[in-house]
């Protein structure tokens, strides 16, 4: 489902304050008896994922603020990002800049009903079947909402009046990007700044999405070419492309690798274990790794 676009008010970010640091003790407290409150009630304090070893690495849910996800080509970052999104436990805004809204529905439809996405479109099945393979699907993942990048620039302002749009008395909302890059490279305002300023740029403005909607924001990002290969420097290892603000500004920043196979075989199954690795956490343990199945035929993982 395509949102509309409407014209919205330009984010205004309050100028910086200086406060004894005794001002900023009510915030905290708030926090805390929020997240006191939710654990008590048994339910999570923001969005959640399908996998119960990465959610728990989180801290229990997904927390306000930017997220990146880094990998190589074809580590399944896309896959991993939508599967996220459809399962996330509220509304969601899913910005696609890489893969029409109509692939995004072959995969979801491809991952619930275990059916290669190829299936969808090489005539091995009618359109009367994929209508209602796709429908029943869709019926899994009923607060997942797609802004159509591919054909217009998305803005922060847009991105912000989608969220409001769709979150309307819900607890949380989710905002996926998909890619980072693509988005920056989607805007045709006009700049002589250089791609380093603009993605430096790009990463603020997503962090000030999160700060005035008080939720995560989760960007697929590229991988520095530098970080490919197991001989890669290990500082260069979880490095985005571009910017290095891809590693300093986010909550948290997750690689996506293949594990290592001596047997030959392994290597070319459609079922590969992915290594998710929290290269950043400040939310949980740094450095931990979760294996998942990635079912590339189906584009959907799982947990070991």
């Amino acid at each position: 489902m395509e949102l509309p676009l409407i014209e919205s008010e330009p984010i205004e970010i309050p100028p910086p304050a200086l406060r004894p640091i005794r001002d900023y003790v009510d915030s905290v407290v708030a926090l805390a008896e929020f997240r006191y409150e939710c654990n008590k009630k048994n339910v999570p304090y923001g969005p959640v994922t399908p996998w119960e070893q990465v959610t728990k690495a989180w801290g229990g849910a997904i927390p306000q603020g930017l997220h990146t996800i880094l990998g190589g080509p074809g580590a399944g970052k896309s896959a991993f990002a939508l599967q996220l999104a459809a399962e996330c436990g509220c509304p969601c805004v899913f910005v696609t800049c890489e893969m029409t809204p109509e692939e995004l529905v072959r995969r979801i439809a491809a991952r619930v009903h275990r059916i290669k996405v190829s299936k969808f479109k090489n005539g091995d099945i009618s359109g009367q079947e994929v209508r209602d393979l796709v429908s029943e699907a869709l019926d899994s993942c009923p607060e997942l909402y797609i802004a159509n990048g591919m054909t217009e620039y998305i803005s922060p302002e847009q991105i912000i009046s989608f969220a409001e749009q769709i979150r309307e008395d819900s607890a949380h909302v989710l905002i996926v990007i998909d890619s980072f890059h693509a988005w920056v490279q989607s805007d045709p305002s006009p700049s002589s700044a250089s791609e380093y300023d603009r993605l430096n740029a790009a990463v603020g403005q997503l962090l000030t999405i999160a700060t005035n909607l008080k939720c995560p924001v989760i960007a697929v990002t590229e991988q520095n070419r530098a970080s490919f290969g197991k001989h890669a420097p290990e500082e260069k290892l979880h490095a985005g492309a571009g910017t290095r603000k891809l590693e300093y500004s986010p909550e948290t920043v997750l690689s996506l690798r293949r594990a290592s196979y001596e047997n030959e075989e392994l290597k070319t199954n459609l079922d590969r274990d992915m290594i998710l690795t929290f290269e950043k956490n400040r939310n949980g343990k740094q450095g931990e790794q979760i294996t998942l199945i990635f079912q590339s035929g189906y584009m959907g993982f799982k947990e070991k």
